[in-house]
């Protein structure tokens, strides 16, 4: 078991602790706030806009950026195929547009344009589609949407440089990444987004 192979881990506090940890790391979402719909003209436009190398996220409204990371997923039936459930999964992309900041580029819209990036890259070499499964597939757009959460649009030099507790954290090795993946797990370990 994992305590018996780390129980310095252990000691440091009980699930309580950890839970409460887990809560406070990351923006939640009301639970009053709901999945935007995707209407048939807007289906058909994002349809054609991410099949485009000069997709650009920042002229998408909020609901088309949000159901443009559906139409992404679903392109490939990696929902269906995977059985992850839309309701989880639906809040869980809720919660990583909450936890990105309105930074000049480290935002929500970048967050996007890497995915479509990503998927642009796939859809266009066969090789690729061939060499990864659909578990690989959904995790690389996990991952590109969610590479920059919580980003403060300052680099790992400054955070470093200005004694944040970020880098104090991750001991000023790659501080920011660090913490992006740490948020990304936080967020999919609590309950209400926990798609797997």
């Amino acid at each position: 078991a994992l305590e018996e192979l780390h129980p310095e881990r252990n000691a440091c506090g009980g699930p309580a602790w950890i839970a409460q940890m887990l809560e406070e790391c990351f923006v939640h979402v009301p639970e009053a706030v709901i999945f935007p719909p995707c209407d048939a003209a807007m289906e058909a436009k994002l349809s054609q806009l991410i099949d485009r190398w000069d997709f650009y996220a920042p002229s998408l409204s909020r609901e088309e950026a949000l159901n443009v990371i559906l139409h992404i997923f679903n392109r490939y039936n990696l929902l269906e195929e995977l059985e992850v459930p839309s309701a989880p999964f639906e809040y869980f992309i809720l919660a990583v547009e909450a936890n990105y900041h309105a930074n000049p580029y480290h935002n929500f819209h970048h967050a996007i344009d890497v995915l479509q990036c990503c998927y642009y890259v796939l859809n266009s070499s066969m090789m690729l589609r061939r060499m990864l499964k659909p578990i690989d597939m959904f995790a690389l757009f996990v991952s590109a949407i969610s590479h920059d959460l919580s980003h403060p649009s300052f680099n790992n030099q400054f955070m470093v440089e200005s004694d944040s507790l970020v880098s104090w954290l991750y001991n000023d090795k790659s501080a920011l990444e660090n913490m992006h993946a740490s948020i990304l797990f936080a967020i999919m370990r609590h309950p209400r987004y926990n798609f797997t």
